[in-house]
């Protein structure tokens, strides 16, 4: 088959959760001899700087270049969608394509592809999905491109139960899809070795935005550091509507001292600090799966993690980690502490996490769980 995988965020550019894995999932196509281009389109009016035009571990990445600031957002949007679709539309030419797949992200998968191509949609986070259950504005010519892109595909997949049924819902569509979490390289993420572990560091993976609770993450470690002095708080991640200053403002100095911020890093370094991590936590208000979390799991860390939407699909509260009200600093605090008083629990806790990974969400079937996949929605279109 010939996959063509369309994403705004893919390794080396800028990329979070959602562009690593799909990272996993175009290599892991490629190492089962298929054809994959990813077609990333700039994630900003800046646009991005150009990256290898082709190979990545097999995988060919056409990367679709700057926007277009002196447009009107509906304007821009729609020359965007039209310079895609003539893109995939000579890809097809030169080498017939079996599916084209988009995240359900600003609805990117295109109308009008040729036939027998087949169009389908990964349900990974939509504006859609976050603005109404956040309880934000949104934009309602982005959520009518969301949702138009669902009813057009072939088939679904949704990276969580909770994520498909609610994008779904709010979509007003009522059709199947098809539940593939994502998976993570066991290998890289690998508990640590004697001697790699911080005590007493609580390490948070995730952006300074509001959505991923570091700003209760930072209130709950402000009394908990009064209480166990050694502690400190690592994060990891890029800056994101909350600044650092904005974080640290009305906190004391010498608890401003013990939080170190170090901004994006490569998938190899997050590997790493997890490895010294005592503790996880990612209180984050909502997800579609979560990745940081996954990986923390993987690598044996006992954490703390968010009750809402997909949690409890990741991990049961106390037996894989503890789930928690993001929204609560006094929650967050106290699921820190019972992990401090009792580090056995915690350590417990951790290797039931990383033994969870192994069964369920390591890399191991997943391509092949994706692959049975492609082949259904391919054969639709004959």
């Amino acid at each position: 088959m010939h996959l063509a995988l369309i994403t705004t965020e893919f390794p080396p550019g800028p990329h979070g959760g959602t562009g690593a894995s799909l990272a996993d999932l175009a290599r892991s196509m490629a190492q089962l001899g298929h054809q994959v281009t990813v077609l990333v389109l700039a994630s900003s009016r800046r646009g991005e700087p150009p990256a290898e035009p082709t190979g990545n571990e097999g995988v060919h990445v056409i990367r679709l270049g700057a926007r277009f600031p002196l447009l009107r957002y509906r304007s821009e949007s729609l020359l965007r969608r039209w310079l895609l679709r003539r893109a995939i539309v000579r890809l097809h030419a030169r080498s017939p394509v079996s599916v084209v797949e988009a995240s359900d992200y600003e609805g990117w998968l295109p109308a009008g592809l040729p036939r027998p191509i087949g169009r389908a949609v990964r349900i990974r986070g939509s504006n859609l999905y976050f603005d109404s259950l956040l309880g934000r504005p949104g934009d309602a010519w982005t959520h009518r491109l969301e949702r138009n892109a669902l009813r057009r595909a072939d088939a679904l997949t949704s990276v969580s139960r909770f994520a498909g049924e609610e994008t779904l819902r709010l979509a007003n569509l009522d059709r199947p899809f098809e539940v593939l979490p994502n998976a993570v390289d066991t290998e890289r993420f690998r508990p640590p070795a004697p001697g790699e572990r911080v005590p007493g560091r609580i390490l948070f993976v995730g952006s300074t935005g509001p959505k991923k609770g570091l700003r209760e993450l930072v209130a709950a470690f402000t009394v908990l550091v009064r209480e166990f002095p050694d502690l400190s708080l690592h994060c990891v991640g890029p800056e994101s509507g909350l600044s650092q200053a904005e974080l640290l403002d009305r906190i004391p100095p010498d608890t401003a001292g013990r939080i170190a911020f170090e901004g994006a890093v490569p998938r190899a370094r997050v590997a790493e600090l997890l490895r010294t991590a005592s503790f996880c936590c990612m209180p984050s208000h909502l997800e579609t799966f979560g990745i940081a979390a996954l990986e923390a799991m993987a690598c044996a860390r006992p954490l703390i993690f968010t009750s809402t939407g997909p949690g409890p699909e990741l991990l049961r509260d106390g037996e894989e980690g503890l789930l928690c009200d993001p929204h609560d600093p006094v929650a967050i605090a106290a699921a820190l502490r019972r992990f401090i008083l009792n580090p056995e629990y915690a350590a417990r806790l951790g290797m039931a996490a990383r033994s969870r990974v192994e069964r369920d969400f390591a890399l191991g079937a997943w391509p092949r769980r994706n692959e049975a996949y492609y082949t259904a929605v391919a054969a639709r279109t004959v």
